[in-house]
């Protein structure tokens, strides 16, 4: 599953009641704390077990690294070698750069097998 900005804030959701998804990349996301408890993300984060990588931009502001991209990372159920936060020089919205795509394309590699 790919998900940008509010679609990556939902993912745990997402990974936490459909065990079809193998993997998550998520781009600019974090955790977000406007939701009921019932729906929350951060709540399912720990139910969410598919390799998650992570890429956020160092000055985004909607998602800041320190106080909603990494504490999604940490609390995601997923095990510690099977997710990564990738950090870019930029804000909110990850530029699609050679080195970024060439980044999405390793880690999909890694987990789902190179294209035939």
């Amino acid at each position: 599953m790919v998900g940008l900005s509010w679609g990556a804030s939902l993912a745990p959701i997402f990974g936490a009641i459909e065990t079809r998804i193998k993997l998550f990349v998520l781009e600019a996301g974090g955790l977000v704390d406007r939701s009921l408890p019932e729906i929350a993300p951060v709540n399912f984060a720990p139910r969410d077990k598919a390799p998650t990588v992570i890429f956020n931009g160092r000055y985004d502001l909607s998602f800041p690294v320190e106080t909603s991209a990494k504490p999604l990372l940490d609390l995601l159920g997923t095990p510690k070698q099977k997710k990564a936060l990738i950090l870019f020089d930029g804000g909110h919205v990850p530029p699609l750069d050679s080195k970024l795509k060439k980044e999405m394309l390793d880690y999909l590699d890694t987990y789902l097998g190179p294209v035939r």
